[in-house]
């Protein structure tokens, strides 16, 4: 029986869905006081987390700007780490948004953004996250050229797509989710691994080291994904090397829907004791629990193809 590495991690971003309080445009309940609820947990249970912080060039989700004096606390917590997360929302000339994914220039001044944004506050970050998980076009050879190390923008490997609209995402067909369902059951966890430089979904020989997400911490509460996580991380116990288990959740899933907004939020105590009694029990596994840039790591320590890799760039050099 192996004990998995485990990389927690939260979407730390703006309100959405059901979370988001009703009639206005922007609510930071989450940040606000899903945070400190969090941290409280964190603390309690010992073990570290990434904070993949959102940057935008919209000023209301650009948060290292809107809510400088958190994004200091949080850096400030020695044992975690703050990454980037980009959203990709691009304002149109009729003042809609769309999600820009493929004009290559657009995205990697969005990149240069973020990591001006966080510089701004002397943090230098190496995980990289693109929200909603969609799939951008030679987005391991943006990251590497940011000075990026580590990214985690798949779920089990695969990202999103956009529909033409690039407003909505693609709806998955019913054979797309057998397959991934019967994958998932069937296949072993997914492992770390390094991505070509176009295709993030791709193994190839990017210097980033990709680590698919494997459940969403918020999901493992409801019952049917709730046993479809207990038996992923049974597998990566049964497996015969080390899996790395990447587990993340939205910052605002913490707080009770319905209350808010922004600081009237309240915290959702039953969300966070079904957290507690997850990491604990991944705790009494003997999981390691690492941030990404320590599981990155970790990994090309333990890793024979890691190994290979940089032995062949050792020789060439």
């Amino acid at each position: 029986m192996q004990s998995p590495v485990v990389i927690l991690s939260v979407d730390w971003e703006p309100d959405k869905g059901p979370w988001k309080w009703r009639g206005i445009e922007m609510d930071y309940g989450g940040i606000l006081c899903g945070t400190p609820a969090f941290c409280a947990l964190l603390d309690e249970l010992r073990i570290p987390c990434t904070w993949f912080v959102e940057t935008s060039s919209d000023p209301s989700r650009n948060l290292p700007t809107r809510f400088a004096d958190v994004v200091r606390q949080l850096a400030r917590r020695d044992q975690d780490e703050i990454g980037l997360h980009i959203h990709w929302r691009r304002r149109m000339e009729d003042h809609s948004f769309v999600y820009e994914t493929i004009d290559p220039a657009w995205v990697g001044a969005q990149l240069e953004h973020g990591v001006q944004q966080l510089n701004s506050l002397d943090l230098r970050p190496r995980a990289f996250r693109s929200g909603a998980l969609l799939h951008i076009p030679h987005l391991p050879r943006m990251l590497d050229e940011n000075g990026f190390t580590v990214d985690s923008s798949t779920l089990w490997g695969r990202a999103n797509r956009l529909q033409s609209d690039k407003k909505r995402l693609q709806p998955k067909r019913l054979l797309s989710r057998v397959a991934t369902l019967t994958h998932r059951l069937v296949g072993g966890v997914p492992d770390a691994y390094f991505p070509m430089d176009s295709d993030v979904e791709q193994p190839g020989g990017a210097a980033t080291v990709e680590f698919p997400i494997t459940y969403s911490l918020f999901d493992s509460s409801t019952f049917r994904r709730g046993l479809l996580c207990h038996y992923v991380k049974l597998k990566a116990l049964m497996a015969k090397k080390t899996r790395y288990l990447t587990l993340f959740f939205h910052i605002d899933e913490v707080t009770r829907i319905g209350t808010g907004p922004d600081e009237k939020a309240e915290a959702d105590m039953a969300i966070v004791d079904h957290f507690r009694t997850h990491l604990e029990g991944l705790k009494r596994t003997g999981a390691r629990f690492l941030t990404c840039s320590e599981a990155r790591e970790h990994w090309l320590r333990h890793s024979a193809r890691a190994s290979q890799r940089h032995l062949s760039s050792s020789t060439t050099q």
